[in-house]
């Protein structure tokens, strides 16, 4: 007659195959994290586009609107925007919405000067107590800024710019004057050996740090960080698909990673001739990343002659 298996041996069965899924589950979270994290940015940039066309036209407050709708979608929001936004808001004297939002620029490096100086859109506000609260507040604002930046990975990567740049302006004028001379071939030579050993050392860098971003090198006095040049010239295709990458996850603002598509010929935008009119293919194309298309330029240009 067969024996009754022990009840406690099919609970200590369960409990090892429960801490086994366990072990599968958190292995899988660990695996996939990054892409659990990442998030896809052309909706976000597809809003602001919105926003800023609606500034042309004077509708700040659907401007607002679209830019709060534009934060609320993603996890880090460019300085740019936030300040943007954050005229709106004024404008519209939502001020609850304007002081989170001169906030949110102090936290990610925007110097309070920029608001004291646009006396055209804040004065009114220069008595107001929370403008005294946000004004006391700003070295604490910076000195928080300053611990978030990567200054070791910034320095290494200033450090490649400035190699970058070494090589590009020696015998320059062999470029200019004599492109198909010896020199001239040996220099581009030069030129595509450090390209190839940046690369290598960059992509390094990006699996350690992260994609260099304003998130991690701060927005410097642009108000945005547009990236090193040495970044610029490598066309690697794996380096692309990294900066494909980085742009979809809000690493690079739309704009740059527009120009370095055509840049590496890749893909066209039009960007280069921004300003004049793009067909209409190109504008669905711009329109499916979040770039402005042609007649955003035409509204600006009124904009700025009326104002």
């Amino acid at each position: 007659m067969s024996k009754n298996r022990s009840p406690l041996l099919n609970c200590k069965q369960t409990e090892r195959i429960m801490k086994a899924k366990l072990f599968c589950f958190v292995f899988l979270c660990v695996l996939f994290l990054p892409e659990m994290l990442s998030q896809n940015y052309i909706p976000y940039h597809q809003k602001v586009v919105s926003a800023e066309d609606a500034i042309t036209m004077e509708n700040y407050d659907f401007a607002l609107n679209m830019y709060c709708d534009a934060f609320s979608s993603v996890n880090y929001s460019f300085a740019k925007d936030l300040y943007n936004a954050a005229i709106c808001a004024a404008i519209t004297a939502d001020t609850a919405k304007m002081f989170s939002l001169i906030e949110h620029c102090l936290k990610q490096g925007v110097d309070f000067d920029i608001f004291e100086t646009n006396t055209a859109v804040f004065a009114t506000y220069f008595s107001d107590k929370q403008w005294e609260r946000l004004k006391s507040n700003t070295e604490n604002y910076k000195i928080n800024y300053l611990n978030q930046i990567n200054t070791r990975y910034k320095d290494m990567l200033d450090s490649l710019n400035k190699i970058d740049q070494a090589v590009r302006s020696q015998n320059e004028y062999y470029f200019l004057h004599r492109p198909k001379s010896k020199k001239a071939e040996i220099q581009r030579e030069k030129i595509r050996y450090v390209d190839s050993t940046n690369c290598e050392f960059i992509k390094q860098l990006i699996i350690k740090y992260g994609y260099p971003s304003e998130r991690n090198m701060g927005i410097g006095n642009t108000m945005c960080y547009y990236g090193h040049v040495c970044l610029w010239h490598i066309t690697d295709s794996s380096f692309l698909e990294m900066q494909k990458n980085a742009f979809l996850n809000g690493e690079i603002p739309v704009e740059r990673y527009v120009a370095k598509m055509e840049y590496c010929h890749k893909d066209c935008y039009n960007y280069f001739w921004k300003e004049k009119s793009a067909d209409e293919n190109c504008d669905k194309k711009r329109a499916q990343i979040g770039f402005p298309q042609s007649h955003f330029f035409e509204h600006l240009q009124n904009y700025y002659k009326k104002t």
